[in-house]
């Protein structure tokens, strides 16, 4: 009968009509997964890529430290071998001049300056020992003192200049890496906070916080 040709038409086509709307919703839900996991990826990728960035940073700033640390070795190391070279020359000039000596009446007097000489020249000695002990402990401020104690006796010392010039620049580097270091400190335990924040703040739903 037409009446029910037409209510199947009628059913058919809500029928049709449902389908379609559910369709959408589907494809409305995979396309939200589809974002979901896209968004993940990228959040992933950028935590990714702040860690690398702060292992290449550590890298830097240890292979910085290292050449630094092998540049001051080298000034050392040359530094000792010119202060060898200079005290070795002025032992073989002095021991020329010795040997030239004639005994002569001021003998007794030149033999009593000679002593205090050499006991400035011993304290001189002795404090650049402990001078140089205290540049290869690193206690360089230490070595400054002692290397200024030399300089007291021994005004024209050239061999102790170097020294000294060498420990206040190192004393002056170390005190500029320690500081490096404990303001590269003061940032990685930043940095550690706000991951922790963030992470916490990500597990509470805040993402916009996070």
């Amino acid at each position: 009968p037409p009446e029910v040709k037409a209510r199947l038409q009628v059913e058919a086509r809500a029928k049709a009509k449902a389908e379609r709307e559910e369709k959408k919703k589907l494809v409305a839900a995979e396309r939200a997964r589809i974002e979901r996991e896209k968004e993940e990826a990228r959040r992933l990728a950028l935590e990714r890529k702040a860690e690398l960035k702060v292992k290449e940073e550590e890298k830097r700033r240890l292979d910085a430290e290292k050449r630094a640390r092998e540049k001051e070795e080298e000034e050392w190391r040359k530094s000792e071998e010119r202060a060898k070279q200079l005290l070795g020359q002025r032992v073989r000039k002095e021991t020329k001049l010795q040997s030239k000596e004639a005994i002569s009446k001021r003998k007794l007097a030149e033999e009593a300056s000679r002593r205090e000489e050499r006991d400035r020249e011993q304290k001189a000695e002795d404090y650049l020992r402990q001078g140089k002990k205290y540049c290869r402990a690193g206690q360089f401020d230490e070595a400054v003192g002692k290397f200024e104690a030399v300089l007291t006796l021994d005004p024209g010392n050239r061999e102790v200049r170097d020294y000294l010039s060498l420990a206040e620049k190192s004393r002056d580097e170390k005190r500029r890496l320690e500081e490096a270091k404990q303001r590269e400190k003061e940032k990685e335990t930043k940095l550690v906070q706000y991951l922790d924040k963030g992470k916490e703040y990500y597990v509470q739903g805040l993402f916009s916080d996070a």
